[in-house]
């Protein structure tokens, strides 16, 4: 275990008996699953044995299998929901709910299947003081991920991250406090909510980081026509968006030009 590590299972206990919350160095992971009991045992174990005293929030969307019973077996908290929502809007609601009900000062995304052995780089990274967000590159190469790097890099201006869709990413709350707290609010319902969320990043100024991990645990996701068809209806929503807001900026400064 890390002196990091050390220092916040530390303070999270002092926490924990005075009847509170760890104010100074909580860590909160969100796992947004629809039907991951299959790699969710794993995954949560490995999270108890690298970070024991991290919040787990785990937002299923209805899943049909075990996935809440096994959330519930190692203390997760996990949100009711009387309907399926989407992942965008399951990853929106653990991010805040971790960010304002439970005081993390360190929320960390994950899917049920990614590798937990980054977890203490990405604390650590965040908690350096030298970016608001982290955002996870994963060695794998895949087409599917070229395909959605060169329109998000060609037509919303996102040239600078190197994997835009990665669902690996750590926040601090000045992050959270930005994306979530300013307009236009964040609305994607599908896995496209991360280049949303990174556009609202690149917006805002925010400082990133990025960390390599290894993806080969990384389970591939299946691309059907329908998830396609949704991904490029939300694309092109934030295009329009982008070129609104250009086009704003351009008049504004017309105007203040012409007084």
């Amino acid at each position: 275990m890390t002196t990091l590590q050390k220092r916040m299972n530390e303070e999270a206990i002092r926490s924990h008996s005075s009847g509170q919350f760890p104010q100074s160095s909580s860590v909160g992971i969100v796992i947004p699953t629809y039907n991951a009991s299959k790699a969710l045992i794993e995954t949560l174990e490995e999270i108890k044995n690298v970070l024991p005293l991290a919040m787990i929030f785990g937002i299923d969307d209805k899943s049909k299998d075990a996935t809440v019973e096994i959330f519930e077996r190692y203390g997760a908290i996990v949100p009711f929901r009387f309907k399926r929502q989407g992942y965008g809007k399951s990853l929106v609601e653990g991010l805040t709910k971790a960010y304002y009900e439970y005081g993390c000062n360190c929320v960390i995304e994950m899917d049920a299947d990614h590798p937990t052995s980054p977890l203490p780089k990405f604390i650590e990274t965040i908690q350096s003081d030298k970016f608001d967000i982290v955002i996870g590159i994963e060695s794998t190469k895949r087409s599917s991920r070229s395909v959605a790097m060169f329109l998000v890099k060609r037509f919303l201006g996102l040239k600078k991250f190197k994997h835009p869709t990665c669902g690996y990413i750590a926040f601090n709350t000045f992050a959270l406090k930005e994306i979530f707290e300013t307009k236009p609010r964040i609305k994607c319902n599908n896995d496209f909510v991360h280049i949303e969320i990174l556009y609202k990043v690149y917006r805002r100024h925010l400082r990133f980081g990025e960390l390599e991990f290894n993806g080969e645990e990384h389970e591939k996701h299946k691309m059907s026509m329908k998830r396609v068809y949704k991904w490029l209806w939300s694309f092109s929503i934030l295009f329009i968006k982008r070129v609104t807001w250009h086009i704003w900026i351009d008049l504004k400064d017309k105007i203040f030009r012409s007084r």
